[in-house]
């Protein structure tokens, strides 16, 4: 029989309950397009450019994290596919909800004459289609891009800026769509790493962290190497109870039978900070606190 390792990096098990990848998606789809939606809104009293696009991924990444998580899917590419679906439908549901605005414009204008918002739906459309070949929301896409876009500087009391023409706008909100959509993968990506309890089917950041020591940023390598080669005595000769820039917590719940406890290692570097989670076994770590 294989000897249970008393220390191993974390590593998500993959698994995706189907009932909990359906309602992360379902949550997923509704909140990026109430994201989008909001978006639009916003858009049509102010657009920062940079800004606009940094929220979406922002609120992607978050609204992934939390519906996937609620669903408990560990498995990263599923993060990955619902990150890609909800940068997407954020950045189109935007769009539309622009032509909407467009088109509601147009309403407000001519609803005294007996235009319906059927028949400035179609009145829109066919106009955009006259001017780009494309109705409704490709086509006010294409002749906004026509416009050009002007970008002025955020600083107040700052009359700078510069304009796009034609090719220079198509290229930009051509990359603004893929950041939108690739680094709201990314980020889900990452927040997909989170350790989760298999015995206990909690996820560890639920549990109350225990502080366990400080290491020296000098041993904090050393100490990971010791810890993955299971040299738990070499280990805690590293952890003082005093001072140090690396800190060691560990998490666990006390109220389920499970033979396993998370050791986070925290670096800080300047104002930058990594984070090693760990598993050790319940014996491994009585062992290691035994030898602090």
């Amino acid at each position: 029989m294989a000897q249970i390792a008393k220390y191993r990096d974390y590593k998500p098990s993959g698994k995706a309950p189907f009932s909990g990848v359906l309602s992360a998606f379902i949550i997923t789809t509704i909140v990026s397009i109430i994201l989008g939606l909001v978006a639009a809104g916003v858009a049509q009293f102010v657009y920062l450019v940079f800004v606009f696009p940094i929220a979406m991924i922002g609120l992607g990444a978050v609204t992934v994290e939390n519906s996937a998580k609620a669903g408990k899917i560990r498995n990263r590419l599923v993060f990955v596919l619902l990150g890609l679906w909800s940068g997407a439908l954020i950045y189109s549901t935007y769009w539309t909800g622009e032509y909407l605005f467009i088109v509601e414009d147009f309403y407000q204008t001519y609803q005294e004459e007996g235009f319906t918002r059927l028949d400035a739906l179609a009145e829109v459309g066919a106009s955009l289609e006259d001017d780009t070949g494309y109705p409704h929301v490709l086509g006010y896409i294409l002749w906004s891009i026509e416009g050009g876009l002007e970008l002025s500087s955020t600083r107040p009391g700052s009359s700078s800026g510069f304009s796009l023409d034609e090719q220079q706008t198509a290229i930009y909100w051509g990359v603004e769509a893929l950041a939108v959509v690739i680094l709201t993968a990314v980020f889900a990506f990452i927040a997909g790493k989170a350790p989760f309890s298999e015995d206990c089917g909690k996820w560890y950041d639920k549990a109350e962290p225990e502080f366990i020591g400080y290491v020296d940023n000098k041993d904090g390598k050393q100490f990971i190497k010791y810890m993955r080669a299971s040299q738990i005595a070499e280990a805690s000769n590293l952890v003082n109870l005093e001072q140090g820039n690396t800190h060691l917590f560990a998490f666990y719940f006390d109220q389920c039978n499970s033979n396993e406890i998370m050791l986070r290692t925290i670096r800080y570097q300047g104002r930058n900070k990594v984070a090693i989670d760990g598993i050790m076994t319940k014996s491994a770590y009585n062992e290691f606190l035994s030898l602090l």
